[in-house]
Parts: C-alpha cells; structure tokens; sequence
C-alpha cells in the first residue's frame, strides 16, 4: 500500500498490480486516500462481469430477413 503526501497539495495513492501501474491523486485527508485505492485494487481483481444482450433474432433470421427487404425493392 503506498498513500503518500505531497507538500501543500495533499495525499496520492500509486501502486502497481499486474505490471500496470494504478495511480490517482489530490485527496484531502489520508483516510480517504486509503479508501480510494481499496476500492480501485478490488474494481481491479474483480472485474464487473459483462452482462450478454438476449435477442429474440438469430443472426440467419436477421439476413433473411433483410434479403426478404432487399427483394421487394427490386
């Protein structure tokens, strides 16, 4: 964990996780600066899984569908 200070502008967090590196800056208090990079390292070891849109079309559907379109044009 590593919060530090920086004279006159305030507290920082920065650490590294996987190779990547993770920063963000300028909290008031120290406390919430630690709260912050908690939050971050654990948005970063649990992703948000991805929701998969449902459609009621299969994709076959949908190509006829517009062929179908495509021909009464013509």
């Amino acid at each position: 964990m590593s919060v530090y200070s920086i004279k006159g502008k305030g507290w920082r967090y920065d650490f590294t996780l996987r190779g990547e590196r993770y920063t963000q800056a300028w909290y008031k208090p120290k406390t919430e600066a630690r709260q912050a990079e908690a939050n971050k390292r654990k948005e970063v070891l649990e992703p948000q899984k991805e929701t998969q849109t449902l459609t009621d079309m299969e994709f076959s559907e949908l190509v006829n569908s517009r062929l179908d379109y495509i021909q009464e044009r013509d």
